[in-house]
């Protein structure tokens, strides 16, 4: 799966879609109450463990995840389950 696409973003700009992206996945790291640090001006997620130690990086514009723990994980959605240690 790719990066999240709403069918609501059709006729959006490419820039707005990104900020969309982005604020969902805020929203979805948040709502899972999972700690994460945003760089490169939000483009790039930091996904860390209770303890502060980076577990994956995650890009919500273009739905990469790079997990440190497993190579397993390839979504956001599949993150966020091992996150909150849910069988995946």
């Amino acid at each position: 799966m790719g990066p999240s696409y709403k069918r609501e973003w059709a006729g959006m700009s490419k820039a707005q879609i990104k900020t969309n992206q982005i604020n969902e996945a805020k929203r979805l790291l948040e709502q899972s109450y999972i700690s994460y640090e945003t760089k490169n001006f939000e483009y790039h997620f930091v996904i860390l463990d209770n303890e502060g130690v980076r577990v994956a990086d995650y890009w919500p514009t273009t739905g990469k995840v790079h997990s440190y723990m497993t190579p397993r994980i390839t979504k956001i959605e599949t993150l966020i389950d091992y996150m909150k240690g849910e069988a995946f």
